[in-house]
């Protein structure tokens, strides 16, 4: 596996190994992508978060943003995807920027998140999904419901396919591990998944749903939320605990560059200014 992906990077990630789908980055090798979540209010700190991510597609261009749910605020309504996502999001979305989304809370409670699924400029085809490009595997994941049976033995599954990747990142929208003060760690989903994910080599878990940034690092597994996406900030827990090793409530996104021997990230805000940037080592 590791043979075959040298190859790929030599050919600029250009169809070798299989599993790649479409361009990857403006830079033969590398492969670009950013994260944001909570970000569906069409207000003033929404625009200002993506006013600096299409400055950085300016200056560094990324291909790809996943989308960690709350898309569409308050209620999910799909007379106000437009205005909430699309319009907002126009700078990204007329340059080819690919989402992929996942459902959070409020996206549910208009018919279950129907809209967003069958909307394609959310890159959503289902509840629960996969997707790879360059040296990435993605496991995207509905957690609006406690994974019963049936999802957990189709995560099972996507862990085992995602092996043959340099990185695996699972993206669901409440935080198994969360330094905030207003919703705290699912500790239901920590129970259910977090084992399944370090002992399946997962080596990023992105998350939303706390409306700040947060990083932790647990059994091998890098934990961020990246909830500051435009709503009303959560505030940090004061003193931060382990295993949190920083948390600022500040609106915020965050830029991955993924390569096969690396996978760095760098948290942003809203006015430009960089939180942390971080190597996300791998879980082993």
């Amino acid at each position: 596996m590791r043979r075959c992906w040298a190859v790929l990077a030599a050919l600029a990630f250009l169809g070798a190994c299989g599993g790649d789908e479409g361009a990857v980055s403006a830079r033969p090798g590398v492969f670009r992508f950013a994260a944001v979540a909570d970000a569906g209010t069409g207000e003033v700190a929404q625009a200002e978060v993506i006013e600096q991510m299409c400055k950085l597609r300016a200056r560094d261009p990324f291909t790809d943003v996943v989308q960690a749910g709350d898309n569409v605020y308050d209620h999910g309504a799909p007379e106000e995807i437009d205005e909430k996502f699309a319009e907002p999001f126009a700078c990204l979305l007329d340059e080819g920027t690919e989402f992929h989304s996942v459902l959070g809370n409020h996206d549910i409670e208009s018919d279950g998140g129907a809209a967003q699924i069958a909307d394609p400029r959310f890159g959503m085809p289902g509840h629960n999904f996969t997707w790879s490009r360059g040296p990435v595997s993605f496991i995207m994941l509905d957690t609006n419901e406690p994974p019963g049976p049936e999802v957990l033995e189709w995560l099972d599954d996507a862990i085992d396919a995602a092996k043959d990747s340099p990185w695996t990142v699972a993206v669901f929208h409440h935080p198994p591990f969360s330094p905030g003060t207003k919703h705290g760690s699912s500790v239901e989903l920590r129970e259910l998944l977090a084992d399944r994910l370090s002992e399946g080599g997962v080596d990023l878990v992105i998350n939303g749903h706390e409306h700040l940034y947060a990083r932790a690092e647990v059994d091998g597994v890098t934990y961020v939320v990246t909830g500051g996406g435009g709503r009303e900030l959560t505030p940090c827990a004061d003193p931060l605990l382990p295993p949190h090793e920083i948390c600022r409530s500040v609106h915020e996104f965050v830029e991955f560059e993924a390569t096969e021997d690396a996978l760095r990230l760098t948290a942003h805000t809203s006015t430009g200014a960089t939180i942390e940037t971080h190597r996300v080592p791998r879980n082993p």
